[in-house]
């Protein structure tokens, strides 16, 4: 019976794997003798069985791969999405569009005529896009912050909410001009690295005028103009009729009398 015993015993006994596998290298002094793992060779068994499982498929990979370019397409920017005051890097170059027009000619392929300012210079160039060519626009923030005052080459503005101030060059503001003290803008940011963009003033602003030639009572006709200096310092055209000590509502875009305030 011992005899016997032994020769089942030596049926039993799995056979040896090849050691050159690169699978089986490290496990094979365990499963060569049948032993059971025991203290760090278990460990080390079962952190190959892991690595073995976990190891990714060469073509689950290359599926991540291209759902990831397919949905950087999707969510590409084209030329259908530009509009005013969008902020797109072009060349290198962080711009901000302040005008455009879509055309659509009779012979050839349709295009956008853009002008475009430069961000960090000021200058504002023409540049022209086929239709549908692809864009970089910038993730931007705008933020409200009031005017303190001006220092040599730029100006002083305080957050209105964190009382945080920042220094802002003259060209990055479009009219400044029309800076008042205490006037609330909104100063633009590139969201990615905290810097300054642009400095947005309001639309419409209220100014005293300081200086103009008398008006002529009863002439009320807005089509003739004549120079008139506002209490920002600024000279703006206005009506006849406007005399000194005179409130009228100026647009900051244009620097354009727009009317005269009632007192």
């Amino acid at each position: 019976m011992r005899g016997a015993a032994k020769r089942i015993k030596a049926v039993d006994r799995p056979a040896e794997r090849d050691v050159d596998s690169p699978v089986d290298r490290d496990v094979a002094p365990i499963l060569r003798w049948g032993e059971k793992p025991r203290g760090g060779r278990a460990k080390k068994l079962m952190i190959t069985r892991m690595h073995i499982r976990t190891r990714p498929k060469p073509m689950m990979f290359a599926f991540a791969i291209f759902v990831r370019i397919q949905r950087s397409k999707d969510t590409m920017a084209t030329t259908a999405d530009i509009k005013n005051g969008l902020c797109i890097r072009l060349n290198g170059k962080l711009m901000s569009i302040v005008e455009f027009q879509h055309v659509k000619p009779g012979k050839g392929p349709a295009f956008v005529r853009t002008k475009l300012k430069n961000l960090e210079t000021g200058k504002v160039l023409d540049h022209t896009f086929p239709a549908g060519h692809s864009i970089e626009p910038v993730r931007i923030e705008n933020r409200p912050y009031q005017y303190l005052y001006e220092e040599g080459n730029g100006y002083h503005f305080m957050h209105t909410e964190t009382f945080e101030q920042v220094f802002i060059e003259k060209h990055l503001l479009d009219k400044p001009e029309f800076l008042k003290e205490e006037m609330v803008v909104t100063i633009v940011f590139n969201a990615d690295d905290e810097t300054p963009l642009t400095v947005e003033l309001p639309q419409f602003i209220e100014v005293e005028v300081t200086y103009t030639e008398p008006g002529i009572k009863g002439d009320t006709a807005t089509n003739t103009m004549k120079p008139a200096t506002i209490d920002t310092g600024a000279e703006v055209r206005v009506p006849l009729f406007i005399d000194i000590g005179d409130r009228i509502k100026v647009d900051t875009r244009t620097g354009e009398y727009n009317e005269r305030v009632k007192a």
